[in-house]
């Protein structure tokens, strides 16, 4: 018996040497809280392969136009094999610390993306000078433990009610009105990442992000979502990916009638279950875990997270 427990703990480290190697906090390891490894760290698993790149270059490689203001890395050999694009942002754990969110990363085979991943992340610290990254997975990664973890809840959008809501009550996020997240985002969530207000214009031009303000007397509440081009079948898909909220009172008739209103464009919503967003029970779950990258964290709640 013991000999089994032996050969498949030697079976599961050996398949995940990798991310056992990562300065990032493990099953076996202490929480702790700060910079794991100071300096941009060049290892076997960094390739000559993967050098900094524009995103001129990745464009055809990606099936969407990624953001301007992001730092990118590609596999090349000689083809593009793979890139990772990641974007500034700013993290709240304790304090406010710069970051960068691995937004993209796509790879032909495991092998070319461990690789990718470990030259971007030696590359993005040396010329960004910033040593904290994260990124999220649908799946759980072997030895790591995330910073949180959450269910998604598949919703067909014509399930909601509409309700005799002021349409007044609804105020589009756009560039003009964006300085009232400025307020909003002085009183964060235990763990927050969050892009600055150009980059997040930047994201509501290019039609990836959309937010909603919701109005009582007072704001009452804001709702984040995230169209990632993902389908289910033929039916597009819309992310609710965060809600701040500012009221105790009821809101759940003002959701309602906002993801009721999704349902011609949108018939599929995916309801993260974090922050502040109420929680729901959809036909179908999928998860999803946020990991951080040379930086120690405890395990966080999902209702104390907020990720954009």
């Amino acid at each position: 018996m013991y000999v089994l427990v032996i050969i498949l703990f030697l079976f599961l480290f050996l398949r995940s040497r990798f991310w056992c190697k990562q300065p990032m906090r493990h099953l076996w390891g202490l929480p702790s809280t700060g910079v794991i490894r100071p300096d941009p760290w060049w290892n076997t698993y960094c390739s000559i392969h993967v050098h900094p790149s524009t995103l001129e270059e990745v464009e055809g490689y990606l099936d969407r136009k990624p953001l301007e203001s992001a730092y990118c890395s590609v596999y090349k050999n000689p083809d593009i094999q793979g890139c990772i694009l990641s974007r500034k942002v700013k993290f709240h754990y304790p304090t406010i610390l710069d970051a960068y969110y691995h937004e993209i990363i796509k790879a032909d085979s495991e092998t070319i993306r461990q690789s990718l991943f470990q030259t971007h992340e030696y590359f993005r610290r040396r010329d960004t000078k910033c040593d904290i990254s994260l990124f999220s997975s649908p799946t759980r990664i072997a030895w790591l433990v995330p910073v949180t973890r959450y269910p998604l809840e598949w919703i067909r959008s014509y399930w909601f009610k509409k309700y005799p809501i002021p349409k007044a009550s609804f105020v589009q996020g756009t560039k003009e009105n964006l300085s009232v997240l400025y307020d909003a985002w002085k009183k964060p969530f235990l763990c927050q990442m969050n892009p600055s207000l150009i980059t997040l214009a930047d994201m509501i031009d290019s039609k990836r992000i959309s937010l909603f303000y919701y109005y009582q007397e007072s704001l009452a509440a804001i709702f984040f979502f995230q169209n990632t081009m993902d389908l289910d079948k033929d039916d597009a898909i819309l992310d609710w990916i965060g809600t701040i909220r500012f009221t105790k009172d009821p809101i759940e008739k003002a959701i309602s009638t906002l993801l009721y209103s999704f349902r011609k464009v949108y018939p599929i919503l995916r309801i993260h279950q974090v922050s502040d967003t109420p929680r729901y029970h959809g036909y179908k779950q999928s998860y999803l875990n946020h990991y951080i990258y040379n930086y120690g964290t405890k395990r966080i709640s999902p209702k104390d997270c907020f990720f954009l």
